[in-house]
This record gives structure tokens, C-alpha cells and sequence, in this order.
């Protein structure tokens, strides 16, 4: 929903004025700039049938595609606020959000699972559902998403419109980010706060023209990357890691940029895809409550340090943890008073920002919060589906990172319980939590760890090494 009646900020005035044949977006068909009005405008006649408008509510539950995009930017147009669902939710999850966020309206469309999705022109036919006893919402409201939640019900994170147009601004005015008019291919999908604000809003807002994979596969990346001679590409640490091991030696001509977001990217990986492709393999990092805090777009430190803090971000840091200015609570509800009070967000990220140069260095998680592949997992959400089954007393869900010489990152669980199986935990799980959410590694009836004053113990590895 736009601010003060204005849509300007996600892009319609870029969208106005922009040569009715100029290439918006590739996927595998061209989308010029007067196809996407066209769309838009037939979404906002479906809106105007169902009776959605201003200050309606709309949760969207769309694979990454077009269709997703065009209903996004009509409920925008209207003044609607957007609920994006990831298509990968489980149903339990998906009724566990809408049962919090009450929304007025739901639109579905044919959901997909894999972890590394790929955008389809096509999404097919959706459905509208109109829901009763709506939840009424702040009208400075314009998307909101979710992420796990400490008590292991999802988080609801809202964004206003200032607030993304100031996320947009910072990029665009940020040396070596995206150009107007640049040829950009992202890989991290729309329905998340990244792909959708740093990749296609900003994008529309430069007048640019998106690229998006129509096969996640190492061969079927790079010749995309190659045959739309991409100027940028966005994506997750997986994504370049599979645009590493891509074979032969073509390589986008135009090609300047290349940044990874959502996760560590290792360094192997880093310098696999420099040599590839011949330019550096940079970073963001951010949460979806902010959107980007510091870059590293020249990839020009190694983790633990991230890049700069960008312009215009305040930040602090308190007992080691890292804290960000911002105006109003970024949550749906008031009871995470622990992550937003007096106009600073907690970002529960034990870090160091150097005087002077402003290099934001990461030392670890404070809260039970991990990243894997890109994806946010808060471990007591797992704990309190694991607990919810009959036979379990007690579970503790760990993220083991990967080690030299070790076994691969993965999700483990230690479990209290009589007469159950791992099947049937892994079975349990899959009805209740996302594929990328549920243990691959199970200790049952075994020992719960615990510290010296019998709390339970997460304290192994979280970070690559």
C-alpha cells in the first residue's frame, strides 16, 4: 500500500514512463513494459469484482512467477496490504499464519516444494477466498512476511512503504550496486524480502530489466546469465555455488556485479565463481524487519566481517549485540518488546562495527535463530512441533555446522520419547514444518545435552569454518 496516497515508491511512475517496449522482465518469454501495465490493470479488475480496495488484506500464496508479481503490484495499486506466503509452507503453517494475521482475502495458486525454486511465466489459475472476521491494520502497512518465531509460532514482519523506499534509496544511491537500466538476474525468489526489494523493486524503480532462471542447474544458469548478457546477479550462496561448477568457459560479457545474500558464502565458493566468471563474488547482509544494513559488493573482505554499514543507518551496538535505529516496530504484534523498543531493532547478532571504516564484523547468534541455505530457522519452532507429538516429552533441536573433515551441515534433533521411530518423526514433521525446516540427524531417547545448571544446550557450531 502506498504512503499518502502516492504508489511511487515500488515503482509505478518507472512503470508509467517507461517505453511501452522496453524489456521488463525475462523469463521464458519477454515482458515489456506495456504487457506488465496490461497485467496490472486486469488484476485490478479481478480486485475491483471480489470488492478488494483500499486497507483490504490480502494474503498471497503464489510460486515465484509473473502472475505473483502482477497480483502483488495490483493489490499495491489499489491500496491493498500484502501478506506474502512462501509457496513451500506446509499447511499447518499457512493455517498458523492466517489464524494469527486474520487477513480479508486469500489468493492461492499451484504450490511447489524444492528448496532452490525457479520462476515459471505461468502460475495458473488462482483462487480468491474472502475470509470473515478480518483483523483491522495499521493503513501505513504495505507487505508482510514471515519468519520464525522465538516461541515457535512465525513472526510477522511488516514493512510501510517508507520504509522500503528508503531500503530502495540506500541501494540505489550505494556505489557499484544496480545502474539504471541494467540487465539483472535474480536468483533469489520475489516472495522474499530480498528477491523482492532489492531485486525486482529496485529494478522497476531504475528503470532496469529483471532475468529470472527458468532451471536452477549449474549449465542452465550460466547459459541464461550468457544469452541475456546480465550486467548483475542476485542470488543466494547456493546459487553461486551451482554457477561455480558450471562447465565450458562462456561467461556474461557485461557482467560487473555479482552479490550473495541470506547466508555466509564460503570462501571456496567465492573464489570458484571469480575465477569463472572473472569478476569478484560479493555480499549483503540485512534482515527482513530492515532490509540491507552493510555491503560487501567488491568482495573485498572474508567473514567474519560482512562490508560497510551503508549511509544514513544508525546503529549501536549493546552488550556485543548489534541494534538498528528504525522508526516504528517492524512486527505485527507488540509482544517482541525483547526485539524493538524506544526506536531501536534488536538484531540478536553478536557483532563489532570498526570506528572509522564502519566494517560490521559477525561474531555469532545470540537467540536460537539459524541460517541455512539462505533460509531463516528458528530451532524452538522445531522443538515445539516435536513436542506436540504423543510420544515425545522433550526435544532440542540443533543446527551442526559443517567442520574440516567432518560431516556436511544439517539439522539434528535429540529427542525424548518411548516407542517411536525416526520415520515417523521425519513423517510428523513433514505435515507440520517446511521441507528445508525438518532434521535429517535423530538421537532418540537419548540424553538431552544440557549445561551445568541443566538448561538445554545449543552450544555447538553455528558457523562455517
Amino acid at each position: 500500500m502506498s504512503t499518502g496516497g502516492e504508489n511511487r515508491w515500488w515503482g509505478l511512475t518507472s512503470m508509467a514512463a517507461a517505453d511501452p517496449e522496453t524489456v521488463w522482465a525475462r523469463g521464458s518469454q519477454e515482458i515489456t513494459y506495456a504487457r506488465l501495465r496490461h497485467e496490472v490493470a486486469a488484476v485490478r479488475d479481478i480486485l475491483t469484482e471480489h470488492g478488494i480496495g483500499a486497507g483490504s488484506v490480502v494474503a498471497l500464496q503464489v510460486t515465484p512467477s509473473f502472475g505473483m508479481l502482477w497480483w502483488l503490484f495490483g493489490l499495491w495499486a489499489e491500496g491493498a496490504q500484502a501478506l506474502i506466503l512462501d509457496a513451500r509452507m506446509t499447511a499447518a503453517e499457512t493455517t498458523t499464519v492466517l489464524d494469527h494475521v486474520r487477513p480479508n482475502y486469500v489468493v492461492r495458486g499451484h504450490l511447489v516444494a524444492p528448496a532452490l525454486t525457479a520462476f515459471v511465466d505461468d502460475c495458473g489459475e488462482l483462487s480468491v477466498e474472502r475470509r470473515d472476521d478480518p483483523m483491522p491494520r495499521d493503513p501505513r502497512v504495505t507487505v508482510m512476511m514471515c519468519s520464525s518465531g522465538t516461541t515457535g509460532t512465525p513472526k510477522v514482519v511488516v514493512r510501510t512503504g517508507d520504509s522500503v523506499l528508503a531500503d530502495i534509496r540506500r541501494h540505489a544511491a550505494n556505489p557499484g550496486m544496480t545502474r539504471p537500466g541494467e540487465r539483472v538476474f535474480l536468483l533469489s525468489p520475489p516472495t522474499h524480502g530480498f528477491g523482492l526489494f532489492c531485486g525486482v523493486l529496485l529494478t522497476l524503480y531504475l528503470g532496469g530489466s529483471l532475468v529470472f532462471p527458468d532451471r536452477v542447474l549449474p549449465d542452465e544458469l550460466m547459459a541464461r546469465a550468457c544469452e541475456a548478457d546480465v550486467q548483475v546477479i542476485l542470488g543466494v550462496p547456493a546459487h553461486f555455488g551451482l554457477l561455480s561448477q558450471a562447465g565450458g568457459t562462456d561467461r556474461p560479457r557485461s557482467l560487473r556485479l555479482a552479490a550473495s545474500c541470506g547466508d555466509v558464502l564460503p570462501d571456496a565458493v567465492a573464489q570458484r565463481f571469480s575465477g569463472r566468471y572473472g569478476v569478484p563474488a560479493g555480499q549483503f547482509y540485512g534482515m527482513s524487519e530492515f532490509g540491507v544494513i552493510a555491503t560487501d559488493l567488491a568482495g573485498e573482505f572474508t567473514y567474519p566481517e560482512v562490508g560497510r554499514v551503508l549511509p544514513g543507518i544508525e546503529t549501536r551496538i549493546v552488550d556485543g549485540e548489534l541494534y538498528i535505529e528504525t522508526k516504528a516496530s517492524p512486527y505485527l504484534d507488540a509482544e517482541y518488546q525483547d526485539r524493538y523498543a524506544d526506536g531501536w531493532l534488536r538484531t540478536y547478532d553478536r557483532a563489532e562495527i570498526a570506528p572509522g571504516t564502519n566494517v560490521l564484523t559477525l561474531r555469532g547468534r545470540a537467540d536460537s535463530v539459524r541460517i541455512i541455505g539462505g533460509l531463516k530457522v528458528d530451532l524452538t519452532e522445531i522443538e515445539s512441533v516435536l513436542r506436540a507429538h504423543p510420544q515425545v516429552s522433550e526435544a532440542l533441536a540443533l543446527f551442526r555446522a559443517a567442520e574440516k573433515d567432518g560431516p556436511p551441515p544439517m539439522l539434528e534433533a535429540y529427542v525424548a520419547a518411548e516407542a517411536v521411530t525416526e520415520q515417523e518423526l521425519t513423517a510428523w514433521c513433514r505435515e507440520r514444518l517446511s521441507a528445508f525446516k525438518v532434521p535429517r540427524r535423530w538421537h532418540i531417547g537419548a540424553d538431552i545435552p544440557r549445561t551445568a545448571v541443566g538448561k538445554a544446550d545449543r552450544s555447538m557450531p553455528t558457523e562455517p569454518r
